[in-house]
């Protein structure tokens, strides 16, 4: 009994200052557009006196410790958790309010936990609705979405074909588009180096083969050749000086908060797509005849 009640005398400054914390967080319709950086600064104030409440229930076997715990972190959870879907049902930014969301204290009670367990689940829904399918980081652009196209459930009647088709929408990004392209340059320039490459050494082998009786002085064509490789060499030297230096760039995003996939989602990956090519259906137009 001694023990639980220097456990409550210990943790009375803290629930205070949790309660002051709370009361400057109240609800306000008019401002639910920036209800976000109410629910994020009351988070922010409340972590460490939390993690003091935490750090004494790990410390002490007192079940008083871990209620206080569970009720201070019910207060918080509950009036942050308000703002957040005041916040995320004014403006729709989903992906903020699952942000916010993730933040939000672990040692609730079931009733509470279950609570934003359900509203998580509708709001990952939206984010996912909201974001680029092939990273999953940034937000989709309308004007770059996919229209992957199928058919399936294919007839045929001697020369006569009869199938449906359908188009999948798939989002993406600015930034993967962006991407892909600098991808295609990239192998568009490598192609060009390996062909001068090749027509070099062609050209230098043909002209090596006809002086193989005996050494003529260095032809014009053999000039060509050893400019060309040499060309296509110091090239292709460049190309890997940038890719390193991009490599680094992109290293140095990914140590950052906001790290991009290591790997990239595919269109076979879509769900919708999965399902389909699970029921037969291909990408195209139209059966072949």
């Amino acid at each position: 009994m001694r023990h639980a009640g220097g456990i409550r005398l210990s943790v009375e400054p803290i629930r205070s200052q949790l309660k002051t914390f709370c009361d400057a967080a109240p609800a306000d319709p008019a401002e639910a557009t920036t209800a976000d950086a109410v629910a994020d600064r009351l988070l922010e104030q409340s972590k460490p006196p939390l993690s003091y409440l935490e750090f004494i229930v790990r410390k002490s076997s007192v079940q008083r410790a871990y209620q206080v715990l569970q009720a201070e972190s019910d207060q918080v959870a509950n009036i942050a958790f308000s703002r957040i879907v005041d916040y995320g049902y004014k403006t729709k930014k989903w992906k903020r309010v699952r942000d916010l969301l993730c933040r939000l204290p672990t040692d609730v009670s079931t009733s509470v936990a279950e609570r934003i367990g359900k509203y998580r689940a509708i709001i990952d829904e939206n984010v996912a609705g909201e974001m680029c399918w092939f990273c999953g980081q940034n937000e989709r652009s309308v004007s770059y979405t996919v229209h992957q196209q199928m058919y399936g459930n294919v007839e045929r009647y001697g020369r006569r074909i009869r199938w449906e088709y359908l188009t999948v929408r798939i989002n993406r990004c600015a930034v993967c588009v962006e991407e892909q392209r600098k991808e295609t340059d990239r192998k568009l320039r490598l192609f060009f180096v390996v062909t001068l490459c090749l027509v070099g050494a062609i050209i230098l082998m043909v002209d090596l083969a006809r002086a193989s009786e005996g050494r003529q002085p260095l032809q014009s064509h053999e000039i060509v050749a050893v400019v060309l490789i040499l060309s296509a060499l110091g090239g292709l030297a460049v190309c890997y000086v940038l890719a390193g230096l991009r490599g680094k760039r992109a290293a140095a995003v990914a140590g950052g908060a906001n790290a991009r996939p290591i790997r990239k989602k595919t269109i076979s990956e879509y769900p919708q797509v999965q399902e389909l090519l699970r029921k037969g259906w291909a990408f195209g137009e139209r059966p072949p005849r």
